[in-house]
């Protein structure tokens, strides 16, 4: 298919399907107005219908950020909670108009910010993107670069390919106009956005696509990215030292005065969750464990199916006599005086369990624990037997409830009915947690010097001694307290994808430190105790105590992995020449007024940051200079506005 687009891509067909692209484009749309196509006051994207920039005499206005936006990946949400949120943040991070397909070395993101300099507010980097994308697109003009409609065409091919019927090689021009108008824009405007991004990729080209590497930077970045240290950690956070933070009546009291209306709005919408405890049940069980003919085929699922059918009249026969026994032992009148006491319901079941159950529960005679309903959904019970216990009251036997891997004869000793706190707690507990994690973060710098300063009592000693003391000077209990662990072993550097710059290593799931990961390769046997705490960006909030154990040296490069290195520091190399060049360049354009941003951009932006707090989302410090290419810079009176 490929083949077919290039080797058509400058005939006179491919012109005449774009001519009617656009025909039925504008038939399609009609004729309006900037306000009317991009839905009356804002824009699809949402965004305020204006005039945002000035690059070289060229307009950033609202058509083209929506544009930009419908060919670019979304951010997760600041307080995500989703499995995928991870993913979704890094390929947010790590792409550039990504539903465009322009694949290539000099394409994309890979010359882009770093990441942590890209902004979580997706109009903002957009924003950001664009402003390059016309000034790089400028500056290749005046060298005199141009970028044919046959040139185009063959950068589209990935994207075009899925508008073209495979078995009638045709072209869909229905489709693709509405592909164009799913991503807000006209086909004359689509084309002057792929082709600056083409010009901008051609700039990159010129400028690094002689770059090489020598010898000794390669022997510098394998011992970067090759030579590891491992270490062993105390983690202290809020979480955990929360618990431990000391609240007066006063300090609840002082907190309800300003926030009791916010309390009372979260106990009415988390009365039935947060503040209610389920009824549980005090259980115990007898499981007899049944082979799954679902498993095997043929005479051995036959086999099966007979030996499971056993067990489940076994099981049917031993929960009748258990029934039987405890119902009789519930009926036993209270002993008297001087009486031998008979064996109760519970001890009944009990004698049961241990001598029929499979499980391991049947040394502790049949006992499981208290469970709630939820706590009865997953292996080993299931949704049959949680429909069980939700029918017994105590002293109660269930029928055999079958299971994938067996039967399950259950006994309720107690059942506890939920509970609901009332108002007046619910308003104890938010203070007491509000209070506590204001409190929390001192508290953890507070001990965290004191599990360091304990273990330079003995520097060589491992950091579960000094964990153990601080965690019995707090009252925590064995097995609860602070916990020394291992990570795995770490980098100077680590890489992130493929194509893109090393940063620093995410240690032990915890965060970043550039200053641990220059202590850690800085100890030595001798001198293992890292000698200070690290607070782990980005939020800061767990704090490290660390010791060395041991460095790992690189393992030979050879072949392709050798190659692949090779590649990505010459990529590197390449990105800082680039990336040093734009920022200088850019900033004379700013400097020159040939680059400037609308007081529209100014409130857009600002309404944007606005609505990202207002998700939860945490912005750098205001301030904090602003980087150039971040829309940041004053907006300029004399920029007319449409």
């Amino acid at each position: 298919m490929l083949d077919l687009l290039r080797k058509n891509s400058r005939s006179f067909i491919i012109y005449l399907m774009f001519a009617i692209i656009i025909v039925v484009f504008a038939f399609t749309f009609g004729a309006v107005g900037p306000s009317q196509a991009c839905g009356g006051s804002t824009g699809p994207g949402g965004y305020a219908v204006a005039d945002f920039a000035n690059v070289d005499g060229v307009k950033i206005d609202t058509g083209l950020l929506n544009l930009a936006d419908s060919l670019s990946l979304s951010p997760p949400g600041p307080r995500s909670t989703s499995p995928q949120a991870s993913d979704l943040r890094r390929d947010y991070l790590l792409t550039r108009f990504a539903i465009l397909r322009l694949y290539g070395p000099f394409a994309g993101a890979r010359f882009g910010r770093d990441t942590e300099d890209v902004s979580m507010i997706k109009p903002v980097k957009l924003m950001d993107e664009l402003v390059e994308t016309h000034v790089v697109a400028g500056y290749a003009r005046s060298l005199g670069m141009t970028v044919t409609n046959a040139e185009m065409n063959d950068r589209l091919a990935l994207l075009l390919q899925q508008f073209v019927d495979e078995k009638t090689g045709k072209f869909d021009v229905d489709g693709w106009a509405n592909y164009l108008r799913r991503v807000n824009t006209t086909p004359s405007a689509f084309e002057a956005f792929v082709k600056n991004e083409i010009l901008r990729e051609r700039v990159i080209a010129l400028m690094v696509g002689g770059v090489e590497v020598t010898d000794a930077e390669l022997a510098a970045q394998r011992k970067l990215t090759g030579e590891m240290v491992k270490i062993e950690y105390v983690a202290v956070d809020p979480g955990a030292v929360a618990p431990l933070v000391k609240v007066t009546d006063d300090e609840i009291a002082a907190w309800l005065k300003d926030h009791q209306e916010e309390a009372d709005k979260e106990y009415e919408a988390k009365k039935d969750s947060k503040f209610t405890t389920p009824k549980q049940w005090t259980l115990r069980a007898i499981k007899l464990d049944a082979p799954d003919p679902s498993v095997a085929e043929g005479e051995q699922k036959t086999a099966l199916e007979a030996e499971r059918a056993a067990i489940k009249a076994r099981a049917e026969a031993l929960q009748a006599e258990v029934k039987a026994a405890v119902e009789a032992a519930v009926a036993v009148p209270a002993p008297g005086d001087g009486d031998e006491p008979a064996a109760t319901p519970a001890e009944v079941f009990g004698t049961f369990a241990a001598a029929n159950s499979t499980d391991a529960s049947k040394d502790a005679a049949g006992a499981i624990g208290t469970k709630g309903l939820k706590d009865l959904v997953r292996r080993p019970y299931g949704a049959e037997v949680q429909k069980a216990v939700e029918g017994l009251a105590p002293e109660q036997v269930s029928a055999a409830v079958e299971v994938t891997s067996g039967f399950w004869i259950l006994y309720a000793d107690a059942v506890t009915e939920p509970v609901v706190k009332t108002i007046e707690e619910a308003r104890v507990t938010l203070a007491t947690e509000a209070v506590r994690a204001e409190k929390a973060p001192e508290l953890v710098k507070t001990i965290a010097a004191e599990v360091l300063a304990e273990s330079k009592k003995d520097p060589l000693a491992k950091l579960e001694v000094a964990a153990a003391t601080v965690s019995a000077k707090y009252g925590i209990t064995e097995g609860k307290g602070f916990q020394a662990k291992e990570a795995s072993p770490f980098a100077r550097l680590q890489p992130i994808a493929d194509g893109f710059p090393d940063q620093l290593p995410f240690i032990a799931g915890l965060g970043r430190s550039a200053a641990l990961v220059r202590a850690a390769f800085a100890a030595t046997a001798e001198a293992p105790l890292l000698d200070q705490t690290f607070a782990m960006e980005p939020s800061e909030s767990t704090i490290l105590i660390a010791r060395w154990l041991e460095k790992l040296p690189p393992e030979p490069l050879e072949g392709d992995a050798k190659q692949q290195l090779v590649d990505q520091l010459t990529f590197e190399k390449q990105r800082r020449i680039y990336r040093s060049w734009y920022e200088g360049y850019l900033a004379s354009k700013q400097a020159e007024g040939d680059v400037q941003f609308t007081k529209a951009w100014t409130e857009e932006r600002r309404r944007q940051e606005e609505a990202y707090r207002s998700a939860g989302g945490v912005l750098p410090d205001d301030k904090e200079s602003p980087k150039p290419a971040t829309a940041d810079a004053k907006p300029a009176d004399d920029v007319p506005q449409n």
